[in-house]
């Protein structure tokens, strides 16, 4: 008897445990979430939140990167999140929160992954554009509006010097914000 009472308990725990990670999926891959400029989401604020309070909404379903020793990056891809904090921060608050496939959200202006990057030039204006010998990647970014989006290189063309004309057709893959 003590053991089916044993397993009618862990059956329980194990579907509850499994409701709460749906509902994280469900909110952020199916609802759509408004990403705040220069801030975060609403649950979670860059400078206010920090990585211990995430891992208790979220759970412990994440892959963590220690970046040079700098900071630390806590992916939850299910849920195209990643969080970062300083490893120099003792608490540990979120400086950066980037979004990228299967997060569904948009910015305060309207702009989500997928749409091009000329949009958002359209009404934010020219960005400050940054890459790296090594990086797949272009990234615009806003430093007085805390935002950054990203896109793929087109890897067919020299990456330097930046052929604006052909990137700013590309489609958004990630958004951060600073």
């Amino acid at each position: 008897m003590k053991y089916i009472t044993k397993l009618i308990l862990v059956s329980i725990l194990t579907f509850l445990c499994l409701q709460s990670c749906n509902s994280h999926i469900e909110k952020y891959t199916k609802q759509e979430n408004k990403i705040i400029s220069g801030e975060g989401l609403e649950a979670f604020k860059i400078k206010q939140t920090s990585i211990d309070e995430v891992i208790t909404t979220l759970g412990k379903d994440y892959e963590e990167i220690n970046h040079n020793e700098y900071s630390i990056e806590i992916i939850y891809k299910k849920l195209g999140l990643s969080f970062y904090y300083l490893l120099k921060d003792e608490e540990k608050k979120l400086f950066t929160i980037k979004f990228s496939a299967p997060f569904n959200g948009i910015t305060d202006k309207g702009f989500k992954i997928g749409d091009t990057l000329q949009s958002v030039i359209d009404i934010y204006g020219t960005p400050n554009w940054y890459s790296c010998d090594a990086c797949d990647v272009w990234r615009a970014t806003y430093e007085d509006i805390g935002l950054e989006f990203v896109v793929n290189r087109d890897k067919t063309l020299p990456h330097f010097p930046l052929n604006e004309e052909v990137h700013l057709q590309k489609k958004i893959t990630r958004i951060c914000v600073q």
